[in-house]
């Protein structure tokens, strides 16, 4: 069974400084090949957020409150990853 890596992109948008959310978006691809692994399932553990990959590897949640999380990534013939991410709030405006 092959083992896919999970790249996470956290953004910050600062005009969100009154929601304090954030966003992830990342794209989901194999160690191996480099390969983008397109309808993988990235899902927020202990919530009902998620979102799946599109047809390129590429994936978005949004508005999400800064904490720690536990995400987990699946796709068909690859082995499920959970990994844990901080998020921090929109950074401040100078």
């Amino acid at each position: 069974m092959r083992i896919f890596y999970f790249g996470l992109l956290t953004a910050l948008f600062p005009w969100l400084a009154l929601a304090q959310a954030v966003d992830i978006r990342g794209v989901v691809s194999d160690t191996a090949s480099g390969e983008h692994i397109p309808f993988a399932n990235i899902i927020i553990v202990g919530t009902t957020r998620g979102a799946a990959s599109n047809a390129y590897g590429f994936h978005l949640i949004t508005s999400v409150p800064p904490g720690t999380y536990q995400i987990a990534v699946s796709a068909v013939r690859y082995r499920r990853q959970v990994l844990s991410v901080q998020l921090m709030g929109p950074l401040p405006e100078f």
